[in-house]
């Protein structure tokens, strides 16, 4: 085929039309008279299939046509890029549109000025029926909620324990050597006595309670999950042991000072903590796997145990010494 005979292709009333019927794209031409309160509409073959219509109507009765089918919603969205448009600006808007026979439909609009007469303007653009583009982001967007859902606990909105096991072997293989890291255990002092004296479901506002604590202070890099019941766990990304131990105490004074408020009453309560490092020796270049990071927070979970035994509302820690044996430091309240 010769370039002429492309040419001649490319141009042709018909295959043009093909291709926008195939795309599902019709194109119309609308004229804007504002200042008589006049708007006019025309369009292509296609256009008036996706608009509904079997014939050529009167153009002011196609622009009403058009225009009294937007979703009500999305009005100020289509009047915003008109607006655009007429200024001489390109423009698209997506918007739900009613169909006289399918119902409501999805429509992705654009166009540009082509004619500006002082009191009146021409503009041309096309019309397109993206419903199953539409329809697959729904599909997506409801898939990755429910990936989310299934990746955060339904109470406290943090990490559920696989994901967050997952995360943390993870980071270490990334992290360790070069940055350090702190475990932190926290669970809820006298829990059994709150549910005892206010019900479940007050427990449950208590254990969000926690979870925004420490949203409020964690950082953007560190990992937070609900461990189980009223227990949770965090990574600590640093290899200080004083920026650790101020952490840990900030999310305590934090809990100790925020009562949780379910219906008309103030539940005060106190979360004891563990802390420990996680050792370098042993994870460098791997990936450890579920059994490897549960052993790798036994530490913080002894220091946790620790806190408890010696009066709650604290924070302890298993450190270790020069001598390569851990012993146990507490920070009183």
């Amino acid at each position: 085929m010769t370039n002429q005979q492309y040419s001649a292709l490319f141009h042709d009333p018909k295959w043009v039309n093909e291709a926008l019927r195939a795309g599902n794209t019709g194109l119309w031409k609308i004229t804007l008279h504002p200042e008589q309160d006049r708007y006019e509409m025309v369009g292509n073959e296609t256009m008036l299939e996706l608009l509904g219509l079997n014939a050529h109507p009167d153009p002011a009765v196609c622009y009403r046509h058009w225009h009294e089918r937007i979703s009500s919603a999305y009005e100020s969205q289509v009047v915003e890029c008109v607006e655009r448009i007429v200024s001489n600006h390109y423009a698209e808007v997506e918007y739900p549109w009613e169909h006289p026979v399918l119902g409501r439909i999805h429509i992705r609009c654009g166009g540009r000025l082509v004619g500006n007469h002082g009191s009146w303007f021409e503009i041309m653009g096309y019309h397109q029926d993206i419903s199953e583009i539409q329809t697959m982001r729904e599909q997506l967007a409801q898939s990755l909620s429910q990936l989310d859902q299934a990746n955060h606990d339904a109470l406290t909105g943090l990490m559920t324990r696989r994901i967050f096991f997952k995360q943390l072997g993870e980071w270490l293989t990334m992290n360790l050597a070069r940055r350090g890291a702190y475990i932190l255990m926290a669970d809820i002092d006298h829990f059994k006595a709150i549910n005892d004296t206010h019900g479940h479901i007050a427990g449950d506002a208590v254990i969000r309670t926690v979870a925004d604590c420490l949203r409020a202070e964690l950082r953007a890099d560190d990992l937070s999950c609900r461990f189980g019941g009223e227990e949770f766990c965090v990574l600590i990304p640093t290899g200080q042991t004083a920026n650790a131990v101020a952490m840990a105490e900030r999310v305590r004074r934090r809990c100790e000072n925020t009562p949780a408020v379910f219906r008309d009453r103030v539940i005060p309560f106190r979360i004891s903590i563990g802390l420990a490092p996680v050792p370098v020796e042993g994870l460098q270049g791997i990936r450890p796997d579920e059994k490897q990071v549960e052993h790798l927070l036994e530490a913080a979970d002894q220091a946790l145990y620790e806190a408890k035994r010696t009066g709650r509302n604290r924070t302890c820690m298993l450190l270790p010494g020069a001598d390569g044996v851990r012993r146990m430091t507490c920070v009183l309240p």
